[in-house]
């Protein structure tokens, strides 16, 4: 069984060294089983999930992008379509076009076909004018000829009687349009090429009786429309525009597209391309969806045009329901291309996840089998932890179940100034958070040990010496199970953050005072031109100074929003707090924007019933919320509207309403609505401009004034803005005649 005493002392060099036991492989290779089998189960599913989220999340990007693309593309199209029926508006109300008509002599017809050649050279989008007379036959026509446009001679104008533009338009009433189906252009019974997408866009032209005598008819170069359509660079997706049969405007090949202008196109259609998809886009307005082809979103756009401002003309269409199917396209190749990439990533994390899984394994099972190495391993790990938390520059914590610090690593020392004595004498946490800042804390930590998430909380640490400053806290949840677990963390000092923040505010405060000063000059001059101080201006020029006058007093608005929004975040806004009266506010505010109300037929009333009409509140910041709150009911109004302005007494408080029966805003716009530049989505409709600081700037005075301020709306219905201010009371009356309130001044 072994030597003998004897025997060992006979062993030729000297004594026997002290041999390890042989390792037994059937139980080590037992104790690896038990590590690694179900170690690798849990990384297969963790590895499964990562590519299933991984890949959902590549998917839902895709669609977002679409989405986004798919929502710019149909407003590029609204844009260019109005824009073509406001110049059809401009030539048919205009008054030359008319008196012409009634005496339409060779030398009328000369000068008409000049301002058409005008009108073509500086517009660069149709490729033909023409005027049209009542039998069909064209009077006038200019052709585009790719950027050198002419007026055609008399000899090779042409009658259009039986054409099916001039049979639909030449019926319509006053204020219609019609708007063509978009398809190829047709010259002598023949496709012209190359290929030249139009639409036709035609309104009759009345006499002063009210007959039509004849029509206007531009054929609009389709081209750049497709052209700003077309696909990005690099875009995973593809652009495709059908007409209401399911044909390519723009197709997944060129070769595909205008089918039904062909005799062997017909079944060049999306529908025979993608059956199913094309089902579902006949069933809904827009979606989007994927099936066993791909990614389909799409959006249909109605093409009843004729909202745009500058258009007096609303379209009827070739077709009794005339749209387009917009739609973004990602091919199921592409997701394939996607999975592929993906599976090929994740295969080579797996595979080093699966040696470093069998080196842990080994070792794990090693150390089952020679526990005290395991113990080693366990004190080695600990000393590393502490290592690396040591060389980090932000304070790291561990908290007992207690809320006692039990660990700080080198920099929580330093940063804190206690030291190692100190903390074991008993050093508990919220010690370290400023004291008004502390029931908040308890109230974190009782989230976390509820078993809640705590997202990044900001604090104010406080040292040793009473010093302190602003940090960023993160926590890591207790142990799962254990009651009244201790928890770890890092607090990252922000004070640089916090300096940037206010260097930004700063910034904002010197570029907007450092505008105001060019602003008043450029009113002034606005004015100098206006009045003729400096000559005789004509009609347009009046026009244009009046636009910029507007725009200028929009900029500068806009410079006196930044200006308070400075002021609020940097504490300065100052305050000359009276005693005002809130009805006498409201009916000078009221004043103010009855020009505006007027304009759009909108009646405001009021119905004050305040016990006692007086607060305690700066006027003209009170001034400034009411004409905020007004103009927004009017400006996101419908015509011959109204707003009601409603005031009563709560308790010791003074409430006041502004209702409205406009636009409403859309539920999940609600409670962002009150923050910076922030605009709901349906405001855009009303074509209103805004910079989105007027509620903000109007919530922060009337939180300084000790009030609050909210909103109750829904969309289409109209909404109801209220507001609370402290009424004022004998012993409320100040001595002085001002008050400031501000952080700083």
């Amino acid at each position: 069984m072994g030597l003998d005493k004897k025997a060992r002392h006979n062993v030729p060099g000297g004594t026997v060294k002290k041999r390890r036991p042989p390792i037994e492989w059937r139980i080590l290779a037992r104790n690896f089983a038990v590590v690694f089998l179900p170690t690798l189960v849990l990384l297969v599913v963790i590895f499964g999930v990562r590519y299933y989220n991984n890949f959902n999340s590549e998917i839902d990007v895709i669609k977002a992008e679409a989405a986004l693309n798919l929502d710019f593309d149909s407003g590029v199209i609204f844009h260019q379509l109005n824009a073509m029926l406001g110049d059809l508006t401009y030539l048919v109300t205009n008054n030359e076009i008319h008196e012409h008509l009634e005496n339409l002599d060779d030398a009328s017809k000369a000068e008409l076909a000049s301002e058409f050649l005008a009108f073509s050279t500086a517009e660069q989008m149709y490729d033909q004018i023409r005027l049209i007379d009542e039998n069909g036959r064209e009077l006038i026509r200019v052709n585009y000829n790719k950027g050198e446009p002419y007026i055609v001679p008399e000899s090779e104008l042409q009658n259009k009687e039986s054409r099916y533009y001039f049979q639909d338009t030449i019926k319509l009433a006053p204020g219609q349009a019609y708007v063509s189906a978009f398809d190829l252009n047709i010259e002598n019974e023949e496709i012209e090429y190359p290929l030249k997408p139009m639409i036709r866009a035609g309104a009759p032209v009345f006499d002063e009786n009210g007959n039509a005598r004849g029509i206007i008819v531009l054929n609009y170069l389709g081209g750049d429309l497709i052209g700003s359509l077309q696909n990005q660079p690099g875009a995973i997706y593809k652009v495709l525009l059908l007409n209401p049969e399911g044909y390519f405007l723009i197709g997944l090949n060129p070769e595909d597209e205008w089918g039904f202008m062909y005799e062997d196109g017909q079944d060049r259609t999306f529908g025979n391309t993608f059956p199913e998809a094309w089902q579902a886009i006949n069933s809904h307005e827009s979606d989007v969806f994927r099936n066993a082809d791909g990614i389909f979103t799409f959006k249909k756009i109605n093409l009843y045009i004729g909202d745009d401002e500058y258009s007096a003309l609303k379209s009827v269409v070739s077709y009794k329901e005339y749209y387009w199917t917009l739609i973004t396209y990602v091919s199921q190749d592409s997701i394939g291309a996607i999975r592929a990439g993906l599976i090929s990533k994740y295969a080579v994390m797996f595979g080093g996840g699966v040696a470093v899984l069998g080196v842990a394994a080994g070792v794990a099972a090693y150390a089952m089998y020679r526990r005290r190495l395991a113990d080693i391993a366990l004190k080695r790990s600990e000393a590393k932890y502490r290592d690396m938390a040591n060389l980090l520059p932000q304070i790291v914590f561990e908290v007992d179940d207690k809320d006692y610090l039990i660990f700080l690593n080198k920099a929580g020392f330093n940063v804190l100034k206690y030291n190692q004595d100190e903390l074991e004498r008993g050093l508990s946490f919220p010690d370290i958070i400023l004291p008004g800042e502390r029931e908040r804390l308890q109230s974190d930590i009782q989230k976390l040990r509820a078993g809640q998430s705590v997202e990044a909380v900001e604090y104010s640490i406080l040292d040793k010496d009473g010093s302190t400053f602003p940090v960023m806290a993160y926590f890591s949840a207790p142990a799962y199970g254990v009651r009244n677990a201790g928890f770890r963390g890092m607090v990252v000092d922000i004070s640089e953050l916090k300096r940037i923040d206010r260097m930004k505010t700063e910034f904002i405060s010197v570029a907007s005072h450092e505008l105001k000063s060019p602003l008043a000059s450029i009113y002034g001059f606005i004015k100098l031109l206006q009045d003729e101080k400096t000559g005789k201006i004509n009609a347009t020029q009046k026009e244009f100074l009046d636009i910029i006058e507007t725009q200028t007093n929009l900029l500068n608005s806009l410079v006196g929003d930044l200006l308070d929004v400075a002021r609020i975040e940097s504490g300065k806004l100052t305050l000359t707090i009276t005693e005002v009266n809130l009805a006498e506010i409201i009916k000078e505010a009221v004043a103010g924007v009855k020009p505006q109300a007027e304009e759009h037929h909108i009646k405001i009333t009021t119905d004050m019933n305040f016990k006692e009409a007086a607060i305690m509140a700066d006027r003209n910041r009170m001034m400034q919320i009411f004409f905020n709150l007004l103009s927004n009911a009017i400006k996101y109004n419908r015509d011959s509207g109204w707003v009601k302005i409603t005031g009563r007494t709560v308790g010791d408080m003074a409430q006041i309403d502004v209702a409205d029966n406009g636009l409403g805003i859309p539920a999940a716009d609600i409670p962002s609505l009150f923050t910076k530049f922030f605009r709901a989505q349906n405001v855009y409709k009303s074509k209103a401009g805004g910079t989105g600081l007027g509620l903000s700037i109007a919530r922060s005075i009337i939180e300084l004034h000790g009030g609050k301020i909210w909103v109750e709306s829904e969309e289409d219905k109209g909404s109801t803005f209220s507001f609370t201010l402290p009424r004022a009371r004998k012993k409320d009356v100040p001595a002085a005649p001002a008050k400031s309130r501000g952080k700083g001044k």
